[in-house]
């Protein structure tokens, strides 16, 4: 049986999945950092929270899973 479906009878489904996995992804980088902020230990709102290298000299630029 030939699939009939197109991009576009997916498409809403294909973007709340999205969303969701960036959210969890988030959620999850966030606990991992200790789920507040690292200089003033700010927690009560995740979303004011964003991602920062505190110390630039320790910036791991390569990818050391990929050979």
């Amino acid at each position: 049986m030939k699939d009939t479906r197109k991009y576009a009878d997916r498409r809403e489904y294909m973007i709340k999945a999205v969303s969701k996995r960036r959210k969890k992804l988030r959620e999850m980088a966030i606990q991992y950092g200790g789920g507040r902020c690292a200089l003033c230990g700010y927690d009560r709102c995740s979303d004011a929270l964003e991602f920062h290298h505190a110390d630039s000299s320790k910036k791991n630029l390569a990818f050391p899973n990929r050979v």
